[in-house]
C-alpha cells in the first residue's frame, strides 16, 4: 500500500511542477498502471464470482468461442478462476488462451501467476485424489476375493 501512495504522491507533485517530471515519478508510473491493472481485474474477478454459479455458466460459454480478444481472454480466466474445482478443464484452456502475456502489465504476470499456481496445485490434488482412488478400488477387490476364499473354506452346514 506504501508504494502505492508514494507513487501517487509522486505524480501529484510531478503533475504540479511546470518543468518535466522528475526521475522518481517516471520510475513509479510503471508500478502504479500495473496495480491499477491488477486491482481492475481482482475487482472484476469478485462481481463475476458474485454472479449465481448458472449465469457464471452462461458467461463461460459465451467466452469460450476462440479468436476473442484479450480482455475477454482476462474475463473467461477470472471466471473460470471462481470455482475451480467445477471448471478444472476450463480453467486449464483459459489460461492456455492468453498466451505467453507478453502484452501484460507486471500486476497481470502476476494475477496470471498465481492462477497458474492454484491451477498446477488443483491438478495435482486431482491426480492424487485419482491415484487414492484407484488404490480403494484395489483394496476393495482384493477383500472381496478373501472374503469369498474363506466362503469357500466353510463347511456346509447340515440341517439338524
Amino acid at each position: 500500500m506504501k508504494p502505492l501512495l508514494i507513487a501517487l504522491a509522486g505524480l501529484l507533485l510531478a503533475g504540479c511542477q511546470s518543468q518535466p517530471s522528475s526521475p522518481v515519478a517516471d520510475a513509479a508510473t510503471p508500478a502504479l498502471a500495473s496495480a491499477l491493472d491488477a486491482d481492475h481485474h481482482l475487482l472484476a474477478r469478485e462481481r463475476l464470482c458474485a454472479l449465481p454459479r448458472g449465469e457464471q455458466r452462461l458467461r463461460l460459454m459465451e467466452l469460450s468461442t476462440p479468436g476473442r480478444d484479450r480482455g475477454e481472454r482476462f474475463s473467461r480466466l477470472l471466471l473460470a478462476s471462481c470455482n475451480p474445482e467445477a471448471t478444472p478443464g476450463l480453467l486449464r484452456q483459459a489460461l492456455g488462451a492468453l498466451g505467453d502475456g507478453a502484452d501484460f502489465s507486471p500486476g497481470e504476470r502476476a494475477l496470471v501467476a498465481l492462477i497458474r499456481d492454484q491451477a498446477r496445485s488443483y491438478r495435482v490434488l486431482e491426480e492424487r485424489n485419482a491415484e487414492l482412488a484407484a488404490r480403494l478400488a484395489e483394496t476393495i477387490d482384493g477383500i472381496r476375493d478373501i472374503e469369498a476364499d474363506m466362503d469357500n473354506l466353510k463347511p456346509e452346514r447340515r440341517a439338524p
